[in-house]
């Protein structure tokens, strides 16, 4: 049975449910939901978002681009973080133009 859990994006007022083993950039782009991203691999932190409430988590350990003052300040990346509960984020990039390196 998969769980689903909500993600809304404050800045928009857009929510979209997330599955245990999704990345909150994969459940967006599942759900026809463009988030600025790069990389995908936690490198670049074009993808990075302030959490505004619940909690991200990188079951995969902490991402390149993701700085101990990130963390204090309540950031995260959205291209490898996974979320354990609902989750409020703010889109820092959002209407930015980013090409994604592939």
């Amino acid at each position: 049975m998969t769980n689903y859990r909500s993600v809304t994006i404050t800045n928009t007022g857009i929510s979209f449910d997330v599955r245990d083993n999704e990345t909150i950039l994969d459940a967006a782009s599942r759900n026809g939901i463009a988030l600025p991203h790069g990389c995908r691999n936690g490198v670049c932190g074009v993808c990075i978002s302030r959490i505004k409430a619940g909690e991200m988590h990188y079951p995969n350990g902490l991402p390149m681009a993701l700085f101990e003052e990130d963390i204090a300040q309540k950031r995260g990346l959205c291209c490898v973080g996974k979320t354990r509960t609902d989750i409020e984020i703010e889109v820092i990039n959002l209407g930015q133009d980013f090409e994604p390196w592939e």
